[in-house]
């Protein structure tokens, strides 16, 4: 499991294990929102560091039954259920119909709304991201022309603890690029940097990954 920076939120998403959604966390990467997949037991040791919890149940469950109500005694947990207005009954916790477009567009506002999260680099120069789709990437209040994928590693990178190395296969994932493509984009955020501003944004060690700083 990834670490994001500590004033990053912590978003848990509980779902079965058969549940594939690799298109949502795609989705929710492109406004600048990651999450922590697990099944619903795992859910309830990760709810004491949680700051949201999406449940995603599309059919009733006695696990999800379960979760909700472990989950509902955490006042300070932001509840979204995907599911059935019928299966909760507790007014604090919101519901979203099981919908793709209706999942992604609730999870965006409901993350505006509670967090403030901007992630940014400062030290000798300033890189920040403003969170939009694809995200927006400064250097020292310049924007860079980058694609948006590119655009999306920065970010990524940018949320994850400083100078941690983050393999490509783990940017892949998250990213919903294939892991090959992933050095082609940084040499690409480089050469544009290097142009630009003389410097490298991205870099990498030993081939073990990829970090900013």
């Amino acid at each position: 499991m990834i670490k994001f920076k500590k004033n990053y939120p912590n978003i848990v998403f509980a779902k079965n294990d058969s549940e594939d959604i690799s298109e949502l966390r795609h989705e929710l990467s492109g406004f600048g929102i990651y999450v922590h997949t697990v099944n619903f037991e795992e859910a309830k040791e990760c709810l004491k560091d949680a700051a949201m919890l999406i449940i995603l149940s599309p059919s009733y469950s006695e696990s999800a039954s379960s979760l909700i109500n472990c989950a509902a005694e955490n006042k300070g947990v932001k509840i979204l259920y995907i599911g059935s207005d019928g299966d909760v009954s507790n007014e604090n916790i919101t519901v979203v119909a099981n919908v793709h477009s209706s999942i992604v567009s609730e999870i965006v506002r409901l993350f505006k709304e509670t967090f403030t999260f901007d992630p940014a680099c400062s030290e000798d120069d300033e890189i920040t991201c403003e969170l939009s789709k694809p995200p927006q990437v400064y250097y020292n209040g310049t924007k860079l022309l980058l694609s948006k994928s590119e655009s999306k590693i920065v970010h990524f990178l940018l949320t994850v603890e400083p100078k941690m190395l983050v393999p490509k296969e783990t940017i892949g994932e998250y990213l919903a690029l294939a892991a090959g493509a992933v050095p082609v984009h940084i040499h690409n955020i480089n050469d544009k940097s290097m142009k630009s501003y003389h410097d490298k944004l991205v870099f990498s060690r030993s081939g073990r990954g990829y970090f900013v700083y």
